[in-house]
């Protein structure tokens, strides 16, 4: 089928728009992130007496177990707050309406299933990467309707692996758009952030709050691109 690509657009604008607190799990996920990381960049490298260059200095300087604390810390706030978000992306789609509370329901009680497919879709596209980098990213094309899969249809992980590279095989037209505008979206979402970078501590600030709703309107692009390539419209009765 042909996507109509701006009436979803559309529709993902309103949806946030009419549920404003659905940008509320990926901000919060990144204020915190910013937060953590500008506590840890005093304490993480000691340049006292470190000459310029001097490579081995600097990297015994480096704290590794604060650093290892925040990347744990960091990537887990960020997959509960995306995992939450798909959640309130799926009730906001069906029902118009989204809060927090049950998105992290939805999530919950899919958590089992969203981690093991996780580590077959890690370990799928690494290997693919590994392989010849392209397989890796066909990989990551054909199992992208993976999570939303699981939340939306209520499919355990290998259900949702599965349907997601039947998903894509039989619209690769319309995958393939999708992409390119998420991949657009995350490009202009960097520039932004770069372009902030500039100012210190507030530029950065910004460029993450503002990819934290890049973040999320790109969850709702998918979530709403699943369900029209789940259940088609019906075709129109001529009058």
């Amino acid at each position: 089928m042909k996507l109509d690509i701006g009436r979803i657009i559309n529709g993902a604008i309103e949806l946030i728009k009419n549920n404003p607190l659905i940008l509320a799990p990926q901000i919060i996920a990144g204020v915190l992130t910013f937060i953590m990381s500008m506590l840890l960049a005093d304490s993480m490298v000691n340049t006292s007496g470190i000459v310029e260059g001097d490579f081995d200095a600097i990297m015994s300087g480096i704290n590794w177990g604060a650093l290892a604390a925040f990347a744990v810390l960091a990537i887990t706030a960020y997959l509960i707050a995306y995992g939450i978000t798909i959640g309130m992306a799926c009730d906001a789609v069906e029902t118009g309406t989204a809060t927090i509370g049950g998105g992290f329901g939805r999530f919950f009680s899919r958590i089992g299933h969203l981690i093991i497919a996780g580590i077959l879709v890690a370990i799928i596209v690494a290997v693919g990467l590994l392989l010849c980098v392209l397989p890796g990213l066909a990989a990551m094309v054909l199992l992208m309707f993976t999570f939303t899969g699981i939340v939306y249809s209520r499919r355990d992980a290998m259900e949702g692996i599965s349907g997601s590279i039947a998903m894509v095989r039989n619209n690769i037209p319309d995958a393939l758009i999708f992409l390119l505008i998420v991949f657009g979206i995350s490009f202009s979402g960097s520039l932004i952030s770069n372009i902030f970078d500039i100012i210190p501590v507030i530029g950065s600030l910004a460029g993450t709050l503002i990819q934290a709703a890049l973040s999320v309107f790109s969850t709702l692009l998918l979530v709403k691109v699943y369900v029209e390539l789940l259940e088609p419209a019906p075709a129109e009765t001529a009058v």
